[in-house]
């Protein structure tokens, strides 16, 4: 009895508590070279035929696009934190649906306010405190890493 609660306690010291659920611990390796695409942004559905996807890479820099414009930065990630820097977009403008704007600069600002991520169920999530802000999708491997 006394060694299973002993292995009880190891276990659930081995994993992360979020929400009340047991989450196992997140790996970088988990994250990177894959293509991401939003699932849900600040708790709404993406507008229907816009892509905003996120790609890590091992060497810290980050690529992707925003629905309108790409962007790149470089981020410092461990196993539950992350932080942005030198976020840099293009400034490509889509003048006749102002909505898929909105989206990008609300996407944009929620990746720079990312401070801590998860992965569940296969789905990347983005945390600002406490508060999910972003969910992906596993959208397969990235073919080139250049």
């Amino acid at each position: 009895m006394r060694i299973s609660m002993i292995m009880a306690v190891l276990f659930v010291t081995a994993c992360g508590v979020l929400d009340n659920k047991l989450v196992s611990a997140n790996s970088l390796s988990d994250l990177t070279a894959i293509n991401w695409t939003v699932n849900s942004l600040q708790g709404e559905s993406v507008i229907k035929g816009t892509a905003l996807n996120f790609s890590v890479f091992e060497d810290g820099r980050v690529k992707g696009n925003a629905g309108v414009n790409s962007y790149n930065s470089r981020w410092q990630i461990d196993a539950n934190t992350i932080k942005t820097s030198d976020l840099a977009v293009t400034k490509m403008s889509l003048s006749d649906n102002p909505g898929v704007m909105q989206q990008e600069q609300r996407f944009l600002t929620a990746l720079t306010a990312v401070t801590s991520w998860q992965i569940v169920d296969k789905q990347l999530q983005f945390f600002q405190a406490e508060k999910l802000i972003v969910t992906f999708k596993n959208n397969g491997e990235i073919k080139s890493v250049k």
